[in-house]
């Protein structure tokens, strides 16, 4: 137990779950103030409601993408398909036992 407990006091840095909220709530509100300057529903308009989701979900995954150094999006790009992958393998063995 002494190691989950360090690991989570370095993942939080001490902090308390209420004050990691508060964090999460500020930082979100920041990045989405960031990234959603570039990103235009109004070039949706007229779409179907499904296709306007995946534009406007594309839109924003390019302004974030767009924000990250050549070298994390390549990191970025390398490993979320091995991350879905991964996840994807979890779900199926944890449905099947």
């Amino acid at each position: 137990m002494d190691r989950i407990d360090a690991f989570w006091a370095r993942v939080t840095e001490g902090m308390q779950v209420s004050e990691l909220w508060s964090s999460f709530v500020s930082d979100a509100r920041a990045s989405y103030r960031l990234y959603s300057k570039d990103v235009d529903a109004g070039q949706a308009a007229g779409m179907p409601k499904g296709r306007q989701f995946f534009h406007t979900v594309g839109q924003f995954f390019w302004a974030v993408l767009e924000k990250l150094t050549p070298a994390r999006r390549v990191l970025l790009l390398s490993f979320s398909p091995a991350a879905t992958l991964t996840g994807t393998a979890r779900l199926a063995t944890s449905r099947s036992a």
